[in-house]
């Protein structure tokens, strides 16, 4: 699995989080007849706003916050800086989680995909019950994932005075839109745990979710701290952002238990089955002495079932060191490692609804790691380039008589962001690749909040773009300035990173008012050949800016014919009225200019 990391991911003032409401305790009111708890549409959306670290209702939107969503609301801008528009998108039915099922997962992967480069993040409210199996086969779903998606719910609703709900939506909202995190995420209780490796531990308690074979992804005190190390992404190829939304349903998860009977177990792995999650003893094992029962699991993955192997215990993973756990893979059962029974029964529903993969694949698959949902045996590590005794940063550690194993670690993760950027600035791909296979993540931001994709970007380095992009270089990234790799191309006009890049998945985050006051700045500066770079990314030339007029109008008033006739062939539209109700061309007659028809 390839690493992708990024710290917070900038000091603009402001990210874009859609939060996709699926029902759940969080919002849920007591029946005044029944006394039992019961989900209400719209009451979510409502109540938020008697918060006040989720809702402030003084903040004014401006143009450029505008969501593709009505009642776009605002929360106080955060001790790092950053205020959080977000819009509520609540499924038409609103459910118990309970009640969640594999075409639910397909409605919220649906929506992520269609919200995708409209926000910056995505916040999913689900219920407590079956959250880390939605998690896990969102997980699998999204595929080449480029941006945070976390899940979250409560133990008590938002309505009761005492409640867990404030505490985890402000969380998962903070940790969405504050931070590049793409993956698939359960935040609960002041931690973020990867999705596919979460399971529910407790039925009545705050505390409810752990991830029993992988430490947290972070956890929120009085300061954030995330575990960078443990952060990776989804994407194994350079390909963009998609959804697959199909699961096979014809899966089941079985669990071994002592005098299971031989008709039980055939009748439970007859057909339809094709697949099954096998939740055996310990390490793995399985009751050797019974040959009727292995003789029915060889039957039945000769039959092509694919079947793997779970361990029962809460924290482990399965072997082959006890005979007992090496009959059962001798009958053809496949080792599940590490994997949660969430993640091998999703991971499993996904492979199998793959239409393109054969048996041999779809079974090699379930063992490899896709998503981090398993744990991989790393060989031994190389020396580190950055320890070397002939490095920079070797001397800086002599002369400063460092000798703790803390302070040189300190020291190494102050400077290696540097030294990661310079190499990718001069394009340096031998010294990015020495990095890269020694886990040095090639995401770590700079001082300026640059990270080595944006200064490959902006030098124009195809081959270093290309190593990064492969290596998880984060393409949604933003430096302090709230500058993503690919405006940092578009700018220096790098055509073929851009290309590069968009094919990727990387996409314009700029609002129309933002991408307008671009585009006018650029005519300002008499630059027509740069419109041919911002094509490239395909944004929309014909928003109003702040100057209340597009890029064409403010051609015209700079009497920049290059300027208009390049807009022109970039496709904008000179019939498009400024704020006082001129076109391009009615502006063109009242300034008298000449050569632009």
């Amino acid at each position: 699995m390839i690493r992708r990391t990024s710290s917070v991911s900038s000091n603009t003032s402001i990210s874009r989080i859609l939060i996709i409401y699926t029902g759940g305790t969080i919002g849920m009111i007591k029946c005044p007849i029944t006394k039992a708890y019961l989900p209400r549409k719209g009451y979510l959306d409502e109540k938020i706003k008697t918060f006040a670290p989720l809702y402030d209702p003084d903040y004014e939107f401006s143009e450029g916050d505008i969501l593709t969503h009505h009642d776009p609301k605002a929360t106080p801008t955060s001790m790092y800086g950053k205020r959080i528009i977000y819009a509520i998108e609540e499924l038409e039915t609103i459910l118990d989680s309970a009640n969640m099922s594999m075409v639910d997962w397909a409605l919220i992967a649906k929506l992520i995909e269609k919200y995708y480069t409209k926000f910056d993040g995505f916040v999913v409210i689900h219920g407590t019950d079956t959250m880390a199996y939605t998690a896990s086969a969102l997980s699998f779903m999204l595929e080449n994932l480029g941006k945070s998606v976390i899940l979250t719910g409560s133990q008590i609703p938002l309505e009761e005075q005492r409640t867990d709900a404030v505490n985890n939506l402000l969380g998962a909202l903070i940790f969405a839109s504050h931070y590049v995190i793409p993956e698939v995420a359960i935040y609960f209780n002041n931690k973020l745990f990867r999705g596919n490796r979460t399971v529910k531990k407790k039925s009545e308690d705050i505390d409810a979710f752990d991830s029993p074979n992988m430490s947290p992804l972070a956890v929120m005190g009085t300061h954030i701290n995330v575990n960078w190390k443990n952060v990776e992404d989804s994407s194994m190829s350079l390909k963009k952002f998609c959804v697959h939304s199909e699961m096979c349903g014809e899966v089941a998860m079985l669990r071994l238990f002592p005098g299971m009977t031989c008709s039980t177990l055939h009748h439970f792995l007859a057909p339809p089955i094709r697949g099954a999650v096998l939740l055996s003893y310990g390490a793995g094992n399985g009751p050797d002495a019974r040959q009727d029962l292995l003789d029915v699991f060889q039957e039945v993955c000769a039959r092509g079932v694919i079947v793997v192997n779970i361990t029962q215990c809460l924290s482990g993973t399965v072997s082959t060191e006890y005979n007992t756990g090496k009959v059962l893979s001798d009958a053809g059962i496949l080792p599940g490692g590490d994997m949660t029974p969430e993640a091998a029964l999703a991971k499993l529903s996904y492979l199998l609804a793959k239409p393109d993969l054969t048996l041999e694949q779809r079974r090699e698959m379930m063992v490899s790691n896709l998503r981090g949902e398993l744990t991989v045996v790393m060989s031994s590590k190389v020396s580190d380039i950055f320890l070397d005794s002939e490095s920079y940063l070797s001397k800086l550690i002599s002369a400063m008589e460092l000798t703790s194993q803390k302070e040189i670690h300190a020291l190494r993760d102050a400077i290696i962001p540097t030294v990661m950027c310079n190499a990718a600035k001069l394009g340096n791909i031998e010294k990015l690749r020495e990095a890269v296979q020694q886990s040095v993540s090639v995401n770590k931001p700079d001082y300026d909040g640059r990270t080595p994709l944006h200064l490959a970007a902006c030098e124009g380095h195809y081959e270093a773009v290309e190593f990064l992009l492969s290596a998880g270089a984060i393409v949604h990234c933003k430096d302090r300035a709230g500058n993503t790799p690919l405006v940092e191309a578009i700018k220096n006009k790098h055509g073929d990173v851009v290309k590069l890049m968009m094919d990727t998945g990387a996409h314009l985050q700029y609002s129309d008012l933002q991408i307008a006051d671009a585009l006018c700045l650029t005519v300002m500066e008499g630059d027509a050949e740069q419109f041919d770079m911002w094509k490239l990314a395909a944004p929309n030339f014909d928003a109003l800016g702040s100057a209340k007029c597009t890029a064409l109008h403010m051609s015209v008033m700079c009497n920049s014919v290059s300027c208009y006739k390049k807009l022109l062939e970039c496709g904008a539209d000179p019939t498009v009225k400024d704020v006082k109700g001129m076109t391009a061309k009615d502006m063109i007659a009242a300034l008298n200019r000449e050569g632009f028809i």
